[in-house]
């Protein structure tokens, strides 16, 4: 009996129902859009994608990246995992003439890569969404 609505709806019972579901979709919907936004870029995307450079194949993350720049600049102190990501993407860009339209540089973000949108379940303490994910998951 007790979870049967009363008889009696009020205004504000549904008042109170109205916000509580608006409240839970917005809450919802910011905790999935945060990852995807340009303002916390360094913190969401795992990688770079080389799409038509040979050299760079697979997905690149800032460690992998690290010695092709120190290599290509002759810089032996050069550690890219100091850097943004934005930093990294101009450097490579840098690195290749406009001749043949430069090079495409695509992102691999949080939620994985291609149209998949999956949730990343499994992290490592090396991840960077390692925080936000646990945080999530304790939801």
């Amino acid at each position: 009996r007790g979870l049967l609505p009363s008889s009696h709806v009020t205004r504000k019972s549904v008042t109170k129902a109205s916000f509580m579901v608006f409240g839970t979709l917005i809450v919802a919907t910011s905790l999935a859009v945060v990852p995807l936004l340009d303002v916390f870029e360094d913190r969401f995307v795992n990688a770079l994608f080389f799409p038509d450079v040979n050299f760079l194949k697979g997905f690149v993350s800032k460690p992998n990246l690290a010695p092709v720049l120190r290599a290509h600049f002759k810089k032996t102190t050069f550690e890219s995992a100091d850097l943004p990501w934005s930093t990294l993407r101009r450097l490579v860009k840098n690195m290749f003439t406009d001749d043949f339209d430069g090079i495409r540089i695509e992102s691999v973000h949080f939620y994985g890569n291609d149209p998949v949108c999956l949730f990343k379940y499994f992290v490592n303490p090396q991840d960077p969404q390692v925080f936000y994910t646990w945080s999530i998951l304790g939801i």
